[in-house]
């Protein structure tokens, strides 16, 4: 953010190799699925992304999904 982002899709803490790439097709999706780039939603995103995550994962292995983070706008 102190580079003039508005917004950031941040992790608490270290993640596992086979989540990330989860998460971050489904939001670049989410984000890119208008021929206009929106950023606006990039929260929203990665709550979609995180549910589908959980979906996969299930509830009890929570260190997987728990870590994503929206910072900011």
């Amino acid at each position: 953010m102190l580079a003039g982002y508005r917004g950031v899709i941040a992790t608490m803490w270290s993640i596992q190799d086979k989540d990330a790439p989860v998460i971050a097709d489904h939001v670049y999706a989410k984000l890119f699925k208008d021929t206009q780039q929106n950023s606006t939603g990039a929260a929203l995103a990665l709550h979609h992304a995180v549910k589908l995550l959980r979906q996969q994962v299930g509830d009890s292995a929570f260190l997987s999904w728990v870590p994503f983070i929206h910072v900011g706008v």
